[in-house]
Parts: C-alpha cells; structure tokens; sequence
C-alpha cells in the first residue's frame, strides 16, 4: 500500500456500508459520467409520453449512488428550474395489498410544486385515482376502468375520466417529474410485482419519467412466480429504456480499497508490515474476493471494527487476510477456526499429504469454483506450512512466526478469531515493554500480573517466558534485557513451587528450561565482563537456586562436553572456567548455609540442589545425607526430593494416569543403600500422609521392582562441576 492515505481523496462517509455517495466529489468509482448522461437525457427530452428508465446491475455495483447522481445532475443542471426530482423507496413502506400504491401517490401528491394553479388542481384528482386504485384486487390495472365501474355507483368518475383530468393538467406545463425508485430488489416477491403493477397504471403520464434501480435477475425470477416463464419480459414491457451499470474498473477498485485499508491500518509500522508478502496476499487472493464497491464498503466497515481492538497483537497483513475469508468465504473461516492443526498450527500435518488435501477440498468444494484458486493462496500464504498440502515446499515453524504472532503460530493463531487477548497473557505492548524497562518497572509488571490462584499464576509465568523467546534480539545491541533476565530467575522458584507434580509427566519441561534459553540468549548478546557480572551476581543472591545451579551446569558442558554432546568450540563457550570455578564456589557456600540452617529440603527443587551440590563437594553432600537418614523424620522429608512422575496410558485413553517412580540412581550417588533403607521406609510409609507416603510406598516399588531411568547427564561424584539430571 501507499505511504500515507491522502492520495486516495477517501472520507469517512464514502467507506461506511450501505451509505452511498451524494455528491460528485464523492465518486471513487466513475459513476459521474454515466449518471450525467442520463440526468442529461431526461432533462433535454422533447417529447410529453411517460417514459420508465431502468438502471440494471447486481447488488453492489453502486446503483443508489447513481440515482443519486441522476439527482444531483438534474437539480443543479441547466434544465433544473423546469424539473421535479421525486424520491420513493418502496422498502420503507407497507407490504399490505395497497400500502406501495398509497404511498407512491402519497409522495408524488407530496412533492409537486403548488408553483400553479394546473398543478394545484392535480393533487385532489390524483388522490381520488390513488383511492380508486387501491380497491383493486391483486392481479391488475389492465381493465382497471371495467373494475371500477363494479365497484363505484356512477357518481364518481371513472380510473379513465380521472386519468384524462390529469393528463390535461399535467401537459399544460413545461416541467418534468422525474420519480427515482430504488431497492425493488430488495423487496418480497409479492411486493416487486405489486411495485411494477403501479408503475405500470401511471407510466403513461405525460411528463413523467421513472428510473427504476433493480437487479433483473433477482426482480424476473419474483415477476414470474405470478406471470410463468415471462419474467424477464414482463420487465421488458415496464421499462421502455433499460441501462447497464458500467463495470468499475479492476484498477480503480484497488485504489479505492487501498486507499481505506491505509485508513483503517494507520499507522502502519514499516518494521512489521512487509510489502512484499503484503502484494503476494492481496494479488494473489484477496483481490479475487472483493469485487464491488460494496464489497469494498463491507470490508472497510469490519476491518475498522475488529482491527482497532487488535492492531498491537497481530499481524496486519494476516488480519486483513482472516477477515477477508470471514466476510467472502464464511465456510473456509469456520474450517480454520475449528481446526487449526489442519493448518500446520501447533502441530505438524499428517504424514500422508494426499489425506490433508482430501480433507482441505471439503470446504473449498462449498467455493464458487472461480474462487478455489485464490482462496488456496490466501492460505498458503497466511499458513505456510500447507505448501505441503499443495505442493512439495515444506516450512517449519520460525521465530519470526512466533515473534510477530502470526496466523500460522501456535502464539497469535488465537487472536484472529476471538479478537481479545486471553487473560493468561500480556498485551504485546507491555511484552516489549519488559524487554528493556528498568528493574522497578519489570518487578511491577509482574507483580500485577502474576496473580489469582496458583494454577493460574503457573500458566502466565510459562505463557509469558514463551511470548518473551521470540521477541529477543538476535544480534548484539545497546538494549538489554539483563534487568528482565534477573527478575525472571529471581521468580522461577516461586512459581515452581506452585506446580502439581502429579499432573506432570516425562514429556513435560521443567520452568527452568526455558528461563535458561531466555538467559542463554540474551547473554550471548553482550561482551564477556557483562556475562561474567550476571553469573556472580546470580550465583551470589538469586533465590531460585535450582535454575542456577542448572545454568552453571549447561554452561560447564560447553567446555567439559558429556557421552551425548561433545565439548563447544571455545570461541562459542559464554565464559571461561575461572569464572565458572567462582561460581561453583559461591553456589557451594549457599548449600552448605542452607544444610546448616535445616532450610536446605524446602528449596523447590531441593532434589536437583543435593544432586548438583554432589557434584560441587562430594563428601559434605554425602556426610550431610548420612547424618539427614538417621532421623526417620528426617528421612521421610527427604524421598519426595526425589519423586518423579510418568504418564501411563491404555488404548482409548484421553489422558494419562501420573505414576509415581523414584529416582534411585540419584540416591545411591549420594552414598546411601536403597536395599538397606528399604525396611525402615517401608514401616514409615504406614503412618505417613500426602507426598511423603507418595514417595515412602514408590521408593518400596522401586526396591522391589527396579525400573529402567532415564540415562543422567549428572557428573560423577569426582567431578567439580554442577551436575544436571534428565527429567
């Protein structure tokens, strides 16, 4: 689209629905000549007969705003002082048997001109014909004068005498009437065909035109249902003088689109709006779909509705897209909405692309086939990854999909079809806002966000961890996101703790993997002293210090490697082992504090602590869990630090069932002898309560009945660095 919206000469009037223009400064689509030339036609006809004009096209081309036009050229055109322009709309009448007839004459009787005593003498003539007319019964004026006189004494005069009078009045005077009539179409079939039979009784009146604006088809198809098979002729033999709208120009469509899409959009950010992907979309299929000036009205009037409450969380051009489908293809808008994995959305699609396409034609087959085509690169484009289905391209899910919250991520897909932002997430605003806000200002953020029921509170923290992945910078910058990155592991504990184990299971991520992939990624972003300052500084307060230890952890495998990875290569390696040294020694005088204290087992992640602690100072850790073992009490506040779940599942299952399994091999790296305890845990299981007897009667299963564990990434006792275990 253009730069600005000025060269597009749009006001608010001439987007807005049904409201067509008046004026012709208004015109955007080149209806002012063809209306001129009919307002001119009528105004300079020399001869008296009656003549009824029809103005023919479908709904939507813009055929009010070309009686309008007839107006405006007829009331300010140089035969204007010798014409009468009338206005009747028989929509806004009754649909009794004589409703549309009294109202007809009730305005012409209303708008003649009392100029001259002719004139005058017409409405009272005029009236007595409307009277006369409406006892009529439904089937026709042809021998209207033989049916009144059944029904009137011979004391009034006839449809015939009254015809006359008029006629000797009218035509004594130089003036036209000109009677506008709109919306026939619009009407019920019982009342078009009453429309064309009071046309048809006055059509004769000498100086009078009608210009009658109606789609044929839809007008022939309810003529028929009273006279069979001659529909359309019977159209024919009313309207003496039938005119075609012109066909708006493709280009000029296009220019009055773009024009109201700038508007709607303003402003528009040159940052997110690519142009180029912009034109591929609306060339490609949109353009198809929107094919008439009202269509253009239609869009605009969503489009100002629906985007201005979502302009900041999604994607401009696959906005319009959606709602495109949902104003012109209800049918393919409701299949996407139901179904988004269908649309590569969460999910993959399925491995067999010839199921996919079978499934996608059952909405494209309810398409005007003209409209397949297009439709399918309006998805394509808003979805990438069903290229698959249509193609052989294949598209995985990219960062820029999630950073920009587009239609096709698993993020924004919501958004295009609710038109409000869940309550589990933060406006994208404010998103952007804590990337680079002060410390104060982030803490105050999240504290009024991460309220209400644990539960709900788990759900935002992870909701907004996965929001915040995509919006990082990517190369190094003067912005930081340090403070935010600091605030983020301050709280991971807090919000762990809030967590049900038992309804997590092997495939679910523990929080502090993706605070780690928001550090990680954010601090290869600034030089080495920045690095090293967080990691101490971490290391010297954090309160989470499961996330910690897991991070220092992650980044002493860049340089040690395990079985499964291989060292990185030192130029990629976020710190030096100095560093990493000062820090394990820092973690490994916070443990020895907390076992001190007594504290050391509330910690939420207090079983990765001691195994990671085993892996700083090997003999305090195992000195401390000997002494912890001889205290029953104390024994049993230690197993649930070890407590893990699986999710177990039979054919037919929606959801799993949490197994409890203990992680023995943990246990015995910490010197203690599970065969040994196994009496004791057994006996104390029988008075224990919640987790505690969880834990007691798992660690007896697993004794009895050893299960195969997940392979450990956890260092051997020997080793200085953190160890990390697998979940």
């Amino acid at each position: 689209m253009r730069k600005g919206s000025e060269s597009s000469g749009l006001n608010a009037r001439s987007l807005r629905g049904d409201r067509p223009i008046n004026e012709p400064d208004q015109d955007r689509f080149d209806f002012g000549p063809f209306s001129r030339r009919i307002a001119d036609a009528i105004a300079q006809r020399a001869s008296t007969p009656g003549l009824v004009v029809g103005v023919h096209g479908a709904w939507g081309t813009g055929k009010t705003s070309v009686l309008n036009l007839i107006e405006h050229f007829l009331k300010h055109g140089p035969e204007r002082s010798r014409v009468t322009v009338i206005r009747f709309n028989p929509w806004w009448f009754s649909a009794s048997a004589d409703g549309l007839l009294r109202a007809f004459f009730g305005q012409i009787i209303a708008s003649l001109p009392t100029s001259t005593k002719a004139l005058q003498q017409v409405r009272p003539v005029m009236a007595k014909l409307a009277r006369l007319l409406s006892k009529l019964p439904l089937g026709g004026y042809e021998h209207a004068a033989e049916v009144a006189g059944d029904l009137l004494d011979g004391s009034e005069p006839s449809v015939e005498d009254l015809r006359r009078e008029i006629d000797k009045h009218v035509i004594s005077q130089r003036r036209r009437f000109v009677i506008l009539v709109d919306d026939l179409d619009r009407l019920p079939r019982e009342d078009i065909y009453q429309m064309f039979r009071v046309v048809k009784a006055v059509a004769d009146f000498p100086r009078f035109t009608y210009v009658m604006a109606f789609d044929p088809e839809i007008v022939g198809k309810a003529l028929a249902h009273y006279v069979p098979d001659q529909g359309r002729s019977y159209i024919e033999k009313i309207v003496q003088v039938p005119f075609a709208m012109p066909e708006v120009e493709r280009e000029r469509l296009d220019h009055v689109l773009f024009g109201g899409l700038e508007q709607v959009l303003h402003p528009i950010d040159s940052n997110r709006f690519d142009k180029q992907r912009w034109c591929n979309t609306y060339y490609g299929g949109i353009r198809a779909l929107v094919r008439s000036p009202r269509d253009i009205a239609r869009f605009l009037d969503t489009l100002s509705v629906s985007y201005a409450a979502m302009r900041a969380e999604v994607d401009a051009i696959d906005f319009v897209a959606m709602e495109a489908l949902r104003v012109f293809a209800p049918e393919v808008h409701r299949a996407i909405a139901a179904n988004p994995a269908m649309f590569g959305v969460g999910f993959r699609l399925n491995d067999d692309p010839k199921k996919d396409a079978v499934w996608h034609q059952s909405y494209l087959d309810h398409l005007p086939p003209d409209l397949v085509e297009p439709v399918k690169d309006v998805l394509k484009r808003t979805f990438p990854r069903l290229h698959a289905v249509w193609g052989n391209i294949h598209y995985r899910v990219s960062d820029e999909w999630r950073r920009d919250r587009r239609a096709c991520s698993d993020e924004g897909f919501a958004l295009y079809f609710r038109w409000s932002m869940p309550s589990d997430r933060l406006p994208s605003a404010e998103v952007r806002g804590l990337l680079f806000g002060a410390s104060a200002h982030i803490r105050t953020v999240l504290d009024r966000y991460l309220v209400g029921l644990p539960l709900e509170k788990l759900g935002r923290f992870r909701r907004l961890l996965t929001d915040l992945d995509p919006l990082l910078p990517r190369v190094p910058g003067s912005d930081s996101a340090i403070p935010l990155c600091r605030e983020l592991i301050d709280r991971c504990d807090e919000v762990s703790a809030l967590d049900d184990p038992t309804t997590k299971g092997d495939l679910d991520l523990p929080l502090r993997w993706f605070v780690e992939k928001i550090v990680h990624r954010e601090l290869e972003r600034h030089p080495t002293m920045s690095r090293e300052a967080f990691l101490v500084a971490a290391c010297e307060s954090c309160p989470s210090l499961g996330v910690v230890f897991s991070f220092l952890n992650d980044l002493r495998l860049e340089h040690t490697g395990h079985p499964r990875r291989a060292p990185a290569p030192e130029a990629e390696r976020l710190v030096g082992v100095q560093v990493l040294d000062r820090c394990g020694e820092l973690l490994r005088e916070r443990v020895r504090r907390h076992a001190q204290a007594g504290s050391l087992l509330d910690l939420p992640e207090a079983g990765w602590v001691i195994v990671w602690w085993r892996g700083l100072d090997p003999e305090a850790a195992r000195a401390w869990t000997a002494e912890l073992v001889s205290d029953d009490r104390a024994l049993l506040r230690l197993l649930p630090c070890f407590l893990r779940f699986s999710s177990v599942s039979t054919m037919g299952d929606y959801v799993g069932r949490a197994e409890p399994f203990m992680w023995m091999s943990e246990i015995r790296s910490l010197g203690l002898d599970p065969g040994a305890l196994r009496g004791r845990v057994a006996a104390l299981a029988q008075s224990a309560e919640g987790r505690e007897k969880l834990a007691a009667e798992a660690f007896v299963k697993e004794v009895d009945n050893p299960r195969s564990e997940p392979r450990s990434d956890a260092v051997d006792s020997d080793s200085a660095s953190a160890g990390k275990g697998g979940e």
